[in-house]
């Protein structure tokens, strides 16, 4: 997928995958395809929590892949609103989002916060099949608990040898 829509993205993963094989007799490998690293975040408490931020330990153009997992409401469309951007992007269960960590802004929710009217980003449903178009959008009321994603990412100091030919501590 990456190879798809980021393929020279996808070569510089590749070569730091080989460099580290290679300079470790395959002791350090991506674990799941170019990635080194997985993070899941399931809903086993109402608590999960993040700041907003950016990935700032990745390399500007590194790529995160979000899959999405659990279970969804069929009948309406999960859409999620990102205002730095000012996109929309509809993310629906067994997806991949690919995106730039490191310039992106992105947190967990706490989902007593994600109740509260002060908070800074919309989760909206729109009637199965319909893009948001502000007279069809309903904000999301009840996250359920069956929600949860897994993060595929690679720290920016992996590719550091890659560019300065020294290892980094």
């Amino acid at each position: 997928m990456m190879d798809t829509y980021f393929p020279a993205i996808t070569k510089k993963y590749c070569c730091c995958d080989e460099y580290w094989r290679d300079c470790t007799d395959g002791a350090v490998k991506a674990i799941s395809s170019l990635f080194f690293l997985v993070s899941i975040n399931a809903s086993l408490s109402e608590h999960v929590k993040t700041l907003p931020h950016h990935d700032r330990k990745n390399i500007a153009v590194g790529i995160c892949a979000l899959f999405i997992f659990g279970f969804f409401n069929d009948v309406e469309d999960a859409w999620l609103v990102n205002l730095e951007a000012n996109i929309m992007v509809q993310l629906p269960t067994g997806v991949f989002f690919l995106f730039p960590s490191a310039l992106i802004m992105h947190w967990n929710v706490d989902k007593k916060e994600f109740y509260s009217s002060e908070y800074p980003l919309r989760f909206i449903t729109t009637p199965k099949g319909q893009c948001p178009n502000g007279l069809n959008e309903q904000l999301l009321h009840k996250m359920d608990s069956g929600r949860g994603s897994i993060v595929f990412f690679t720290p920016g100091q992996m590719f550091a040898p890659l560019y300065t030919g020294a290892l980094t501590r």
